[in-house]
């Protein structure tokens, strides 16, 4: 008898599954205002921008500096140039072309013009390089936020901080995880110059 109710169970599960089932459509929600106006890069990034350049350790703000950043729209190539200008007490300027290697896949090129070129990446509406220079590893970033461009940039020593793991631990093998100390962090909000 309980072969027959289980042959019985089996049959009709196998029936259900193998019927077609008739789904509802889910309503989606409507495109945010935010995403239905989501940035173009780089022809949204096109521009002379003005701001503060803050330099903060931990949670305190070591200094500020007066900065401004001017993009031009790329050339046939992919090419633009990228001015960003300090203007504290020794002023710097930093001319730099970013070259396109593959727009598809969102890889950029900073050209330095004095023999450093540095890979960058476009994830969504960020701009992000990551490189190592005299044992100091920075990760810098570009973002339009709004009508803001964020610059950041954060970099600590070559050095770990910590190595944890590398165990086993309950039978299982856990990997060794290298952390690296950040030591400052610079923020630069910028705003379009009218």
């Amino acid at each position: 008898m309980y072969k027959l109710f289980m042959c019985t169970v089996v049959c009709l599960l196998m029936f259900v599954s193998c019927s077609e089932k008739i789904v509802e459509p889910v309503a989606q929600p409507a495109p945010s205002a935010a995403a239905m106006s989501k940035p173009t890069f780089p022809a949204d990034w096109v521009g002379n921008w003005i701001g503060e350049l803050g330099i903060y350790r931990g949670t305190q703000l070591l200094q500020s500096i007066p900065m401004e950043m001017t993009i031009s729209a790329p050339d046939s190539t992919g090419r633009l140039d990228w001015k960003t200008s300090y203007k504290g007490d020794r002023p710097v300027d930093k001319p730099y072309n970013l070259l396109t290697i593959d727009k598809a896949l969102g890889r950029y090129l900073v050209d330095e013009n004095n023999s450093i070129k540095i890979e960058t990446f476009l994830f969504d509406n960020k701009l992000v390089s990551w490189y190592e220079v005299q044992g100091t590893i920075i990760m810098a970033s570009h973002e339009l936020r709004g009508e803001e461009l964020v610059f950041e940039i954060l970099a600590g020593s070559d050095k770990p901080a910590s190595v944890t793991g590398n165990t086993v631990v309950k039978g299982d093998s856990i990997p060794a995880v290298t952390t690296w100390p950040i030591n400052v962090m610079q923020r630069g909000i910028l705003t379009r110059k009218k």
